[in-house]
């Protein structure tokens, strides 16, 4: 049978594993704890799973040479740490501007919410960002110039409440890298990326988003479940692909003068009030086009036709430009429409 866990005088809780401890919780009243290198003769090797999963009493957290691995979440929701510092000499994990690292720099385990610096500069070694390493942040992050990390991957800026400039080192943005996430995102003038089209804002919750020119094609599904207002203004699309905003659920959204074609299933799920800018160039619904779409929209009058299916299974309330009889209708159209159809010329 196992050993019972045992809390020392400070609070710390241990769980003896073989001929080691492992702290697997706090339960003291302590801001600033060490967690020592050894325990009853025994050396203290890990920090478990959620150890100390939303604490907020500590503030600073100090850890020697004998800790070989940290568990998942482990300080994910401590509140109120400002600080992480790890003795000199560990083998495995390195403190910098008291964030978390691994002993290499290459991947930055978590970055205290309280820190207190206006501006967080990514260690040039380090090429990966764990899952929710940033969540709760305030803080301004840059990319060291000439760094190694390339790429917004999976939950990397998940929760994170600061700002973040996609700079020249972005080449590339995730499905879900900015989930939860409140931040203000912009692109820099040199960020490579030209297209989206892999859930790269999928459940991003900030204010709005600019999207810049250099954005050539949208689609796969990058805002669902995205709450932010999306401005397209800046781009000249002249499409948007199929399931572009699939599950968007921005207040919000003005589709540029220059787009002509929308994708099948562009607008699934979505939930949004859509318009589109004067002198749209838009005058055709294509198949599945806005499918079990459940927003507004109000269509430019050049809209002439709409095609098979275009509306089918929607709830939207629907506003044409125009007259009822100046428009053609494939026969499906409107199959499984539970909506409002208006006329704003009758």
């Amino acid at each position: 049978d196992p050993l019972p866990d045992i809390e020392d005088n400070g609070g710390i809780v241990y769980r003896q594993e073989g001929e080691y401890y492992t702290v697997v919780a706090y339960n003291g009243t302590d801001a600033v704890v060490t967690i020592p290198a050894r325990y009853n003769m025994r050396s203290v090797t890990k920090i478990a799973d959620n150890a100390f999963k939303d604490n907020s009493v500590v503030k600073e957290i100090y850890f020697g040479l004998n800790i070989s691995e940290v568990g998942t979440d482990a300080f994910r929701g401590c509140f109120n740490l400002e600080k992480i510092t790890v003795e000199d000499g560990n083998y495995y994990y390195k403190s910098a501007d008291g964030a978390l690292y691994n002993r290499q720099l290459t991947t930055l385990i978590v970055v205290p919410r309280k820190l207190s610096a206006e501006t967080f500069v990514l260690q040039k070694e380090t090429e990966y960002i764990m899952d929710y390493a940033l969540e709760g942040c305030v803080f301004t992050v840059e990319f060291a110039t000439g760094g190694s990390y390339k790429g917004v991957d999976t939950l990397d800026f998940a929760g994170f409440c600061g700002k973040v400039t996609l700079d020249k080192n972005i080449e590339t943005l995730a499905k879900g890298g900015f989930t939860d996430a409140t931040c203000v995102v912009t692109f820099g003038a040199e960020c490579p990326v030209t297209a989206l089209s892999n859930g790269e804002f999928d459940g991003y919750k900030g204010e709005s988003i600019v999207i810049p020119g250099k954005i050539t094609s949208i689609s796969g599904g990058v805002f669902n479940g995205c709450t932010a207002v999306v401005d397209l203004s800046k781009t000249g699309l002249k499409a948007l692909g199929e399931k572009a905003f699939y599950g968007y659920g921005g207040a919000s959204l003005v589709i540029p003068m220059s787009v002509e074609n929308i994708g099948k299933n562009a607008f699934y799920r979505c939930t949004s009030s859509i318009t589109f800018a004067s002198g749209s160039l838009y005058s055709a619904i294509g198949e599945l086009a806005f499918n079990s779409f459940d927003g507004k929209i109000v269509f430019p009058s050049g809209v002439a036709s709409v095609g098979k299916y275009a509306f089918y299974g929607s709830h939207a309330e629907v506003t044409f430009g125009c007259a009822e009889s100046d428009l053609t209708f494939d026969a499906d159209a409107f199959t499984e429409f539970k909506g409002k159809v208006v006329y704003s010329l009758e």
